[in-house]
């Protein structure tokens, strides 16, 4: 009920912010419109241009009219038409009337040339535009608009548990059968560029960005029934079509003068299903689906409504993601005999920390355990708590030995409706508004129900909802004026934790009443417990967007001018940092390994350093803060349509972008100022400083995005395009995420407590038993040496740069005929401002990988005074290498909103396209590409890490982790041809028959390889080596890979680099890469029509078949190389088990 009463008080304050330029002096804003133009040129029979010829285009759905008068120099425009089917007429005294029938398309320009034939003006000349809409011969853009028969045709399955859906079908899930769209409908790629830096628009309006991941549409969708059709421009769009890399402009259906709509029931469920690969059953997946839609006209010509409702229910029992490792038996009573490692079979030693001695030699040594026995007097106490709460393992070993339960029931429901308006040849508006809502229910973990441990026992509510308003004023037959308005809305509370198991846990210093339940992170294994929980905590989006353009059409030039006004803030995201409020505790196996050996990270075991209570690092959130992030972003266009020849057009274009940063309303938050005089750290440079005005990022004014597209119209069958554009986008999840999660942005205002081993692993950053100190200070503390001790959050001042691409195109359209087009293209970009973890300031030099051990020794020690080290500023304890720190009193600074990274991609993408006729469509995309990048490609590249070096970044080059050098993806819908001759009941079994199907294959994505010894330089990490000459991959025993028996990887193809030396392999192999993606999908659909009730009646029933042959795609291996007991083992699957769906359908 509470996403319900969310919904509905958005919606009213969007429709208040929409009535706000009304109440106001205007502004000039511009629109994007989900909607297509008709252009073209009139002539005579001598090939003369013809001016004052009256152009008429109906919209036979609405029998709509749009009119204008040719220019002087032969031209005519409609802009903004609805999309659908046209009869255009053209009429001038003196010559026949000329009628053409064609069709309009979602963002399309659509060509209607017409030569007039001398008659009488009461004759009629009719002719047929053909697959003309097809050749884009007025622009470089590179796009792909799908039908909705497609859409309606093609199988699309309801969401499953962990699809990061809302488990309704997903209109966006058809992005991915465009050439260069690669990812997921959360973390989706175009063209190689970072995931969530795409736009979507509804109904001629973005979404915006105040959901903090862009182009990600799920909570904010309408219903998949209310969608007409959708335009994919992956590069190259227009200057008045938005920010982003790369757009998704969804146009939602529209009512006509005949009442239509449908009922629907969908069901999928387990019984029909196959079992997942690593299951030993199916696993239980109820969904079900229903809705119906109703358009039509309010007034016949003039007014028209639709409306759609559909509601989703999912109830499952434990997941087919695959297995985990949760601990054995023998490794809860301390018994770790059995822990070898695979490859070689020799035990892997556990290291009693309680022995850690000086080896005389500048470095540390340590006894281990007799027989590898832990004795159960040396558990912690809270670690015996845990595992008294951890459920058996389902199989015997000591990996993947638990079969992923983790789940989460959902019912969803949405409805939308949309209205119409023609007052006249000069005015026309419409106004959409769809509500979202999913109520709260309990989902699991992977530890699944019963047990406190599971890291996902909480109710979760969300909520999404959207107005548009759209108003075409004509004041001339060559000027044009829009404007929109659209406000979209998504959020919901988290609620806490009901079980209340810190009073079974008993950590000091954690309130046992405080919501969830304390995190255990051990290498390899789920996280037990769920630390993040708060108080029915809100986190609601909203964005709010004012546009309007103004289209001039004079001589050979069509103009577009205007400006983007936008505002998008998140509210209260009560904090979920720090460890939340019950702390989490982090485990290495460096605590029980030996220091300082050249194997030191093939030694020991995270899981005995838990029972020992020796966590390498912990924090806890002592106190809370609720806080409001809030940006504007305003944006100036200009296109330019230029046909200089009847066969050549040129399209100039530039926009000019201001982005200001996301700011805390409130001026809740503190950074690390790396100037300012530390009066905790004697005075060095690098304190924190508090309040607005004082921590933001610099506003960058500098960002002017220039487009220039050509195309050449060789014939009428072939047209050659080439474009260059500079284009903006969003910094993605490095912007408000990186505030949500930047743990010490909010010191002074909320309280983080948090320890580290800081000398790898030869002391524990703190005991378990010890918990956390209680705090008693107060708040807000603006004491500048706040953090000192601790981790640090620096804002750097070139952070409002937005991430931006350099793109370019080279391609040849040819039409094959039967309304089939070719489209071959070199699609390139250059990547520049991305977000990244690449800086590390508080790295110590790698010069001083030369002390070796020395590094790990505490300050104070004798070696260390005997080396010449000195304490950095009086007061200071702590080892040598914190000592070496470019700032010593912080662990780690944090560099939030890091746009440095860079990237290249290049690809070749081949299309064929054939709209429907005779029955047939179907699309074809194929991509040839390479990517490379120094960063993770991802708006949350800011959490990836440090990098291994931050002075030699270059390390960092590498393949993109979404790279796929071959992605073929084949999608068609056919009328079969049977029963046209039938009769009786032969012919009503036999006709009406529907195919749709869907294959998609492509390569694996590259792997990279972990591990190494500790550098000791509160860096990256460390990597391996490669080992000349051995294959990397493991020969298969049989003839298909079998992950019961077989290792993906070779551990033999690398080695442990020597103490304090830098690995070589790169942070990407090129060699190496994930299973191929192959899968096959297939809609079956039989519509059986009822003319006793209307020609259009019908009821359908539908079966869809996904992955149709059951194939089995394997995930990626384990590559952690320090522990060998697991690394090369493929234990997960990567897609869905054969699915199978069915649905009925009403269509009136």
């Amino acid at each position: 009920m509470r996403g319900r009463n969310f919904s509905s008080v958005s919606v009213l304050a969007g429709f208040l912010q929409f009535l706000a330029p009304f109440l106001s002096p205007p502004t000039a804003t511009w629109a994007q419109v989900s909607a297509g133009e008709i252009v073209g040129t009139v002539t005579d029979p001598s090939g003369a241009v013809l001016p004052g010829v009256r152009i008429e285009a109906t919209h036979l759905a609405t029998n709509q009219k749009f009119s204008t008068t040719v220019t002087s120099v032969g031209n005519y425009l409609l802009s903004a038409v609805p999309i659908g089917d046209y009869r255009v007429l053209a009429q001038q005294t003196g010559f026949k009337a000329s009628v053409t029938e064609t069709s309009v398309f979602t963002g399309r320009t659509t060509t209607v040339n017409i030569q007039m034939v001398l008659g009488a003006l009461s004759e009629q000349v009719t002719v047929k535009a053909g697959s003309a809409p097809l050749l884009q011969t007025t622009n470089a853009e590179v796009s792909t608009v799908l039908e909705r028969n497609v859409i309606m045709d093609l199988p699309v399955m309801l969401s499953q548990p962990g699809s990061n859906g809302s488990g309704r079908r997903q209109i966006e899930q058809f992005e991915f059968l465009t050439p260069g769209v690669t990812g997921s409908q959360f973390s989706k790629s175009f063209n190689g560029t970072p995931d969530m830096s795409q736009e979507a628009v509804i109904d001629g309006v973005p979404l915006g960005n105040g959901g903090a991941v862009p182009g990600f549409i799920t909570q904010w969708t309408p219903p998949y029934e209310a969608v007409e059709e959708f335009k994919v421009s992956s590069s190259l769009y227009p200057a008045g079509e938005g920010r982003g890399f790369g757009l998704t402009n969804f146009t939602m259906k529209s009512g006509t003068n005949a009442f239509h709509g449908d009922a629907f029931y969908i069901v999928n469920n387990d019984k029909f299903n196959a079992r997942s690969f690593f299951a030993p059953t199916r696993s239980i997946i109820r969904q079900n689906n229903y809705g119906f839609t109703l358009g039509g006209p309010i007034k016949k010509n003039r007014t028209f409504f639709y409306g759609a409702y559909e509601e989703y229910r999912l109830r499952t029992g434990a997941s087919s993601r695959g297995l985990v490792t949760i601990p054995s038996l023998p490794f809860r009573s301390g018994d770790f005999s059995q822990l070898t490692d695979p490859s070689t079979g020799q035990l892997i030693p556990i290291y009693d920390p309680a022995t850690t001695r000086d080896d005389g030699a500048g470095g540390f040594t340590r006894d281990p355990f007799p027989g590898n026995m832990i004795p159960s007097a040396r558990f912690s106490a809270i670690a015996q708590r845990v595992i008294g709460l951890l459920p058996t393992p389902d199989y015997s070993g000591i990996v993947n030995n638990w079969i992923d339960r983790s789940y989460g029931p959902v019912n969803d429901r949405v409805w939308s409706i949309k209205i119409d308006h023609n007052f006249n040849d000069k005015h026309r508006v419409n106004f959409s508004i769809w509500v979202a809502g999913a109520p709260a229910l309990t989902g699991h973990g992977s530890l699944g129900d019963g047990t406190l441990l599971d890291s996902s026992d909480w109710p979760n509510e969300s909520s999404g909802s959207g107005i548009r308003f759209n108003y075409e004023w004509v004041p001339k037959p060559n000027l044009i004026n829009h404007f929109a308005f659209g406000f979209s809305s998504t959020g919901g509370p988290r609620d806490a934790d009901v079980h209340q198991g810190n009073k079974t846990l008993q950590v000091p210093g954690v309130d046992p009443n405080a919501p969830g339940f304390t995190s255990f992170y051990i290498p390899g294994m789920p996280e037990f417990g769920d630390s993040d929980q708060q108080p029915s905590s809100p986190q609601r989006a909203h964005s709010t967007i004012w546009n309007d353009s103004v289209t001039w059409v004079h001589g050979k030039h069509q103009v577009k001018f205007g400006a983007d006004v936008r505002y998008d803030n998140n509210v209260n995201l009560d904090s979920t940092i720090g460890g939340g409020a019950s702390g989490s505790f982090f485990f290495s196996n460096l605590e029980t390994s030996l220091p300082d050996s050249p194997n030191s990270g093939n030694l020991g075991n995270g899981f005995a350093s838990f029972l020992l209570g020796q966590a390498d690092s912990a924090q806890r959130l002592a106190a809370v803060v609720s806080r409001t992030f809030s940006t504007p972003y305003m944006a100036y266009f200009f296109d330019d349509k230029i046909q200089v020849t009847p066969k050549l057009v040129i399209t100039p274009g530039l926009r000019y972008e201001v982005a200001w940063p996301y700011r805390e309303t409130h001026g809740r938050m503190s950074a690390l100022d790396l100037h300012l005089a530390n009066p905790g750290a004697g005075g060095l440079p690098g304190a924190y400083v508090f309040g607005a005005g004082k921590i933001e990022p610099a506003l960058d004014m500098k960002e002017w995005g220039p487009r220039l597209g050509i195309a050449y119209q060789l014939n009428n069958k072939t047209v050659i395009r080439a474009g260059y554009g500079w284009i903006y986008a969003p910094t993605n999840g490095a912007g408000i995420a990186s505030y949500q999660f930047g743990n010490s942005l909010f010191a002074g205002y909320s309280k983080i407590t948090s320890f580290a081993s800081t000398n790898g692993g030869v002391t524990p950053g703190t005991l378990v038993d010890q918990g956390f100190p209680t705090f008693t200070g107060t708040l807000p503390n603006a004491d500048p040496s706040i953090q000192n001790g601790s981790n640090a959050d620096y804002l750097n001042s070139g952070g409002g740069k937005q991430s931006s691409t350099q793109n370019w195109q080279l391609s040849v359209q040819r039409d094959l005929g039967w309304s089939t087009v070719v489209d071959v293209a070199y699609v390139a970009n250059k990547g520049s401002h991305l977000p990244a973890g690449l800086e590390n300031l508080n790295q110590v030099p790698t010069k001083y990988l030369s002390l070796g051990p020395l590094l790990s020794q505490d300050i104070s020690s004798a070696v260390a005074q005997a080396a010449g080290i000195k304490s950095p500023y009086p007061g200071f304890s702590g080892s040598v290498n914190q000592a070496l720190l470019p700032f010593p009193q912080f662990l780690g600074i944090t560099e939030q909103i890091e746009p440095v990274g860079n990237s290249t991609y290049q690809s070749m993408q081949v299309k064929v396209q054939k709209r429907t006729s005779n029955g047939l469509a179907f699309l074809v995309s194929y991509t040839l590409s390479k990517t490379l990048t120094d960063t993770g490609l991802s708006g949350f590249a800011v959490f990836n890490g440090a990098a291994l070096d931050t002075a030699n970044r270059g390390l960092e080059k590498a393949l993109a982790g979404n790279d796929m050098t071959h992605n073929l993806v084949m999608s068609w819908v056919y009328e079969v041809p049977f029963g046209k001759h039938s009769r009786g009941l032969a012919q009503k079994v036999a006709k009406g028959w529907m195919l749709g199907a869907v294959a998609s294959y492509r390569s694996g994505t590259p792997i990279g390889i972990g591990g190494g010894p500790d550098l000791l330089l509160f860096n990256g990490g460390n990597r391996p080596n490669r080992v000349p000459g051995v294959s990397e991959r493991v020969s298969l025993k049989g003839g298909s890979f079998d992950p019961a028996v077989d290792l993906y990887l070779n551990i033999n193809a690398f080695s442990q680099p020597a103490p304090f030396t830098v690995g070589n392999v790169s942070r990407l192999e090129p060699s190496l890469r994930t299973f191929p993606y192959l899968n096959e999908d297939l809609s079956a659909i039989k519509r059986t029509y009822v003319p006793k009730i209307s020609e259009v009646f019908n009821v359908e029933f539908r079966a869809e078949f996904f992955n149709i042959f059951n194939r089995t795609v394997f995930g990626g291996p384990s590559t952690y190389i320090n522990d060998p007991t697991s690394f090369g083992i493929v234990g997960s699957q990567a897609n869905a088990p054969r699915t199978i769906q069915f649905s009925l359908k009403v269509n009136f």
